[in-house]
């Protein structure tokens, strides 16, 4: 699995398309998953090792655009409640579900990498003290205008089930 922050040449922001640069805040937005009963976190990935969906780099000023947006949105949207309840959505308060991917977003700044094993200056994501939780819907708010890396994650999140006392009301 690749390390998101890696040292690379530049790592651009997915929300302006334009290049971090070195000591500007930045944020990394990693989907994650539970993978205990301890509620460890880890990214999610395929059978592979390999993101199921990438990594994302951000201003700090695209992410404030794209969290001012999610709030918005999760204004009017009804929230799920969780069936074993793990965290809580740090945007609109919402409830995950143990069983469900979330966004941790990490607060940190772009470094240059104090190894040089090719022989020039290379950037890195050193990740700051704070992060944030995302829950599966207000992403989903989103991807389409703010994360089109992010387009398969509608795939991923399955939809709640019906309540059984819904569905024999029809």
């Amino acid at each position: 699995m690749e390390t998101p922050g890696k040292p690379s040449d530049k790592i651009l922001c997915e929300g302006c398309g334009t290049f971090i640069e070195v000591l500007d805040e930045a944020l990394l937005l990693e989907l994650h998953e539970t993978t205990d009963k301890h509620m460890v976190t880890s990214p999610c990935v395929d059978t592979h090792g390999q993101y199921t969906l990438p990594p994302v780099f951000l201003h700090l000023e695209c992410w404030e655009e794209l969290e001012n947006a999610m709030a918005k949105r999760a204004e009017d949207t009804p929230k799920r409640p969780a069936k074993h309840l793990a965290y809580f959505c740090n945007i609109c308060e919402g409830e995950i579900d143990k069983d469900s991917p979330f966004s941790v977003i990490s607060y940190g700044s772009i470094v240059v990498s104090k190894r040089t094993p090719n022989g020039k200056a290379e950037h890195e994501f050193k990740p700051g003290q704070s992060s944030r939780i995302a829950c599966a819907d207000c992403l989903m708010s989103v991807v389409d205008e703010y994360l089109p890396g992010w387009d398969e994650l509608h795939q991923l999140i399955e939809e709640p089930e019906e309540d059984e006392d819904e569905s024999n009301e029809n």
